[in-house]
């Protein structure tokens, strides 16, 4: 279903410009958006990123982005 609903089926092309998910949602795809080169990531709640040991941590650590931004609360 990604492939179909996010891609456009001629180009290989995200359909999209953004994508706002949750830290499940990120999780559960990661396989297919960690193999996506992003422009640009933001990270609301960032303090779940302090322990390295975390699987949120060692998932997002692998994407690969130009700019990321950390946002605390």
């Amino acid at each position: 279903i990604r492939t179909h609903e996010w891609m456009h089926p001629q180009t290989k092309r995200l359909k999209f410009n953004i994508l706002l998910t949750t830290y499940e949602i990120l999780l559960k795809d990661k396989s297919f958006l960690g193999g996506l080169n992003w422009a640009f990531i933001g990270v609301d709640e960032a303090h779940r990123l302090k322990n390295d040991d975390s699987l949120l941590y060692k998932t997002l650590i692998d994407f690969k982005s130009n700019h990321r931004l950390l946002i605390t609360g």
